[in-house]
C-alpha cells in the first residue's frame, strides 16, 4: 500500500520542474482570487460574526498572500539550474499554501455563526467551493492541492460534526462525497501530466542521441 502510495506521487526531475513552472503561472491568478473570495466571506459573514472578528481573520488571509506572492517573486528573481533547486522550490510553495490554508480553515473557529443556518450553509459552500479550486487548480501538484484545502476540509468537518446534529452529519457526509469526487477528477489528471512530460523527455534524449549518432557518422565520414 505504501509502495503504491509513494509510485503514485513519484515525479522525475523533468516533472518537477514542470510542477515548478505551473505553480509560477498559477499564483498570481490563485491570489487573486483567494483575496476577493476572502472579502466576500468577510463582508457577507461579518454583521453575524462580529465585524472585528470578520476584518482580523481578512487581514490575517491577506498576511498569507503576501507571504505566497513573496515566494513567488523570489522564484522569479532566482535561476533554478537544478533538480534540487527545483525541490526546494515547490517545498516553499507547498508550505506558503499550507499556511493560506490554516488561515482558510481559521473561518471555520472564528466566523461559524453557530446560531443562523443560512449563514452557516453560505460558510461551509464558500470553503467547499475553495477545496474544489484548490484540487482542481492543483491537480499538476497534488501535495500542494492538499497542503492547501486538507486543513479546511477537516476543520468544517469537525465543525459540522462537533454538535451530534442530523443536518450537520447529512452536511459532512455531502462533503466528504464531493471531495472524493474532485479527487477521482484531478488524480488522472496528475498522472496524465507526469507521463507527458515523462514522454516528451524520453523524446527529446532519443533525438539528442540520434543527433550525436549522426555528428559521429559526419565526422567519421569527412
Amino acid at each position: 500500500m505504501t509502495a503504491s502510495w509513494r509510485t503514485a506521487f513519484h515525479a522525475t526531475p523533468q516533472v518537477r520542474q514542470e510542477q515548478l513552472r505551473l505553480h509560477y503561472r498559477t499564483l498570481p491568478v490563485a491570489a487573486a482570487s483567494s483575496a476577493a473570495f476572502g472579502l466576500i466571506v468577510a463582508l457577507v459573514l461579518g454583521p453575524v460574526a462580529g465585524q472585528a472578528a470578520a476584518w482580523i481573520w481578512f487581514a490575517c488571509l491577506m498576511a498569507s498572500l503576501l507571504a505566497r506572492f513573496g515566494v513567488y517573486r523570489a522564484h522569479g528573481h532566482t535561476p533554478v539550474l537544478h533538480d534540487v533547486d527545483a525541490r526546494l522550490w515547490i517545498r516553499r510553495y507547498r508550505r506558503a499554501g499550507l499556511v493560506h490554508g490554516l488561515v482558510w480553515a481559521s473561518a471555520s473557529l472564528w466566523l461559524f455563526p453557530a446560531q443562523d443556518l443560512v449563514y452557516q450553509m453560505f460558510l461551509v459552500f464558500a470553503l467547499a467551493g475553495l477545496c474544489v479550486s484548490a484540487l482542481s487548480g492543483y491537480s499538476f501538484d497534488p501535495k500542494a492541492a492538499m497542503a492547501l484545502c486538507g486543513p479546511v476540509w477537516l476543520c468544517i468537518l469537525l465543525r459540522l460534526l462537533a454538535p451530534g446534529s442530523e443536518a450537520g452529519i447529512v452536511i459532512a457526509l455531502m462533503l466528504i462525497l464531493l471531495m472524493a469526487y474532485v479527487m477521482a477528477i484531478a488524480l488522472p489528471g496528475y498522472r496524465a501530466m507526469r507521463e507527458n512530460v515523462d514522454l516528451r523527455a524520453a523524446q527529446e534524449t532519443q533525438h539528442a542521441a540520434l543527433a550525436r549518432s549522426h555528428a559521429r557518422l559526419s565526422q567519421a565520414e569527412t
